[in-house]
């Protein structure tokens, strides 16, 4: 089979099945202006691709031991599709892709069960399995049937590497003016690379905009939040609450040998001390003490604009 393969063919057939996967990550991201109706496609086309380059690397090296390219490719294609699979499951629990930390978990002795998988999860993964096995003979079968059909491999890399950079330049345009559609869209996509050009922008003319002048403004949000309506009672005597927020301070100085005035007010007062940290970062650490969710959605909020119900 390896042997009449039209790896042209092949690759073109598992670009289509890596498309289709991708476009589960941009579920739920409007799509209203001419620039989403743009870039939606421009990002789904080429990091469809991405996510297959290592096979068409692969055969590229290989390629004079024709059998063994081949095979080799078809290998790293499945372990590509098989990547996008499992990081768009993830990123439909959690809004986070694969990265070390998840690698560690699932690694661990029951850590594939504390991120949710049960029978019905074995279930999907080995369905998919199935379908991935024969997306990718169906693909080989099919490319045999062409054996000397000629495509120009070097025109599709050139209309590739256009759009890409089109791609890139209306992120980079998107950022500098922190249109959110566009950013989402980049967060959704594993793997993806920010482009980032709000100095080039700057040269041209261009107004960047800077995060610390943006109005929050609720009217127009994409999130469900709060989950419910809020619901206000009167309070006979309401107190004034008061925040002391210190910098990078660990939870282990509040003493009275280090610290004996607030120690002591915190003898006076409520003290709560089993609670979660909400990032290991400044922003982050702030933006859970005011949204009381976790600081992996700083970014999701402040393109929507969202401000914290607590203000």
């Amino acid at each position: 089979m390896f042997r009449h393969v039209n790896i042209t063919i092949y690759f073109i057939c598992t670009w289509i099945f890596s498309l289709f996967l991708c476009t589960n990550f941009l579920n739920g991201i409007p799509v209203e202006t001419f620039r989403d109706q743009l870039h939606t496609p421009l990002i789904l086309l080429t990091y469809a691709a991405m996510y297959q380059a290592p096979a068409i690397i692969s055969y590229g090296i290989f390629r004079r031991w024709r059998v063994f390219a081949v095979f080799f490719a078809v290998l790293l294609s499945m372990l590509g599709h098989l990547f996008v699979f499992f990081d768009s499951r993830l990123y439909d629990l959690y809004t986070f892709h694969l990265n070390g930390f998840v690698w560690n978990l699932i690694t661990t002795p029951g850590g594939i069960e504390s991120l949710g998988a049960d029978q019905t999860s074995f279930l999907l993964v080995a369905g998919y399995s199935s379908m991935l096995i024969a997306v990718h003979v169906f693909s080989l079968s099919l490319s045999a049937k062409f054996p000397r059909m000629q495509i120009h491999f070097g025109r599709i890399f050139i209309l590739f590497l256009l759009a890409t950079i089109a791609e890139r330049g209306i992120y980079g345009y998107s950022r500098a003016n922190m249109s959110g559609h566009v950013l989402e869209r980049g967060d959704a996509m594993p793997l993806y690379q920010p482009m980032k050009m709000n100095t080039f922008l700057q040269r041209l003319g261009m107004d960047v905009k800077k995060t610390s002048t943006i109005k929050l403004d609720q009217s127009n949000s994409q999130l469900v939040y709060p989950k419910h309506p809020l619901v206000f009672s009167e309070v006979e005597k309401p107190l004034n609450i008061i925040m002391l927020v210190s910098e990078s301070m660990r939870w282990d100085l509040l003493t009275s040998q280090i610290m004996p005035n607030m120690s002591s007010f915190a003898q006076k007062a409520w003290d709560f001390t089993e609670h979660y940290s909400g990032g290991n970062g400044t922003r982050q650490g702030l933006f859970a003490l005011f949204y009381g969710i976790h600081g992996n959605s700083w970014d999701m909020f402040l393109r929507n604009k969202q401000g914290p119900v607590f203000f």
